[in-house]
């Protein structure tokens, strides 16, 4: 150390510690040299050197503990966000009904936990394992755990599971045993739905799934055959129609069903907004709701004015449903043995949309 000299000795001082500590000289944990020896080695006053010490320690550099000394700060370690993730179907905006409602609902119920929420897409090319910023996010530890309304690949369930990030399935059932997921009961919703048209006198009854493969919608038609069996009714293969989500889906659809040579006198959507878009290209077209078609669909997440002719639904308490399943995911990362698999029993709600024939 140069000599200090002039009437800025302190502040001078107070520096060159500084240094030596972010130099490593004094590493955290290490005791200093006491004020005497400071100030013999340095050719300096006490007042000097006790004034450097003082603003050190005022900087959060050191700490002195009576009888024992002056000693540098170890660096506090920086405490991990608690974050929780929420994953939706890629090419779905986060404005979309459904999306929309579980973010609000979850964000509201994290806060209260101290977490934080952060939603996103899951990547449409190759899922978690092919998406560089998502692998990091998972091996850092970024997520506590992560809710996907979408059914994940089996590789990433298996990423996941690797890095011990608890995950829960919301809105369709996990395809494996061992995944938790909450959902509605599907199958049980097709019947209800079918049952409800067939009592009003319909025979031909379309099916508009979602898209192609979607594990709901596969149950939805299971519970829809069953009804159909259990009543005699035949019906051609066009009747049970796959295609995107949507109400410019379910627009499109509604042309494909006024093609049909054996037109239906009623469709049953896997969703509310798909059903709103096959409304109102109906009465765009001239045809009335229910006098010409009477449409049914899953869920009750948007309001009933929204429709042209308020809709007759399958529904399940999307609040409880979301609920649980940031209930559930709580449990997981908490280490609790508990049921992974819950599913909630849908209720009919008959409005103006369907009816006799």
């Amino acid at each position: 150390m140069k000599k200090i000299i002039g009437t800025s000795k302190s502040r001078e001082f107070r520096d060159f510690v500084r240094d030596q500590i972010k130099e490593g000289k004094y590493k955290p944990g290490d005791k200093i040299p006491t004020v005497r020896e400071f100030a013999g080695k340095y050719a300096l006053n006490k007042t000097t050197v006790n004034s450097a010490i003082l603003n050190l320690a005022t900087e959060g550099l050191i700490v002195s503990y009576p009888g024992r000394g002056t000693f540098v700060v170890k660096p506090k370690k920086e405490k991990k966000p608690a974050i929780i993730g929420y994953i939706f179907d890629s090419g779905v905006s986060r404005e979309y009904p459904s999306v929309a409602f579980h973010i609000r609902r979850l964000t509201r119920k994290f806060a209260a936990k101290h977490y934080s929420l952060v939603a996103d897409e899951y990547p449409a090319e190759g899922g978690i394992c092919e998406n560089h910023d998502f692998q990091e996010k998972i091996r850092n530890h970024f997520f506590s755990g992560l809710i996907a309304y979408t059914l994940l690949n089996v590789e990433d369930i298996v990423f996941l599971k690797k890095n011990h990030v608890p995950l829960v399935i919301v809105g369709e059932e996990a395809n494996d045993g061992n995944t938790a997921s909450v959902c509605a009961d599907m199958f049980e919703a097709g019947m209800m739905l079918t049952e409800h048209l067939i009592k009003l006198g319909h025979k031909k009854i379309v099916l508009l799934t979602g898209p192609e493969g979607n594990k709901a919608g596969e149950l939805l038609e299971l519970g829809y055959r069953a009804v159909m069996m259990k009543h005699g009714l035949l019906y051609p293969t066009e009747y049970v129609v796959h295609g995107p989500w949507g109400e410019e889906s379910g627009q499109n659809l509604a042309e494909q069903i006024l093609d049909l040579k054996a037109r239906p006198t009623a469709i049953i959507t896997a969703e509310e907004i798909m059903a709103l878009g096959v409304m109102r290209k109906f009465l765009e077209k001239g045809y009335r709701v229910p006098e010409d078609f009477s449409i049914a669909g899953l869920g009750d997440r948007m309001p009933v004015s929204v429709y042209p002719v308020p809709l007759t639904v399958s529904d399940t308490d999307e609040e409880a449903q979301i609920l649980k399943a940031a209930d559930l995911l709580m449990d997981l990362m908490q280490g609790k043995d508990v049921n992974k698999k819950i599913k909630l029993m849908p209720k009919l709600i008959a409005r103006q949309s369907s009816g006799k024939i």
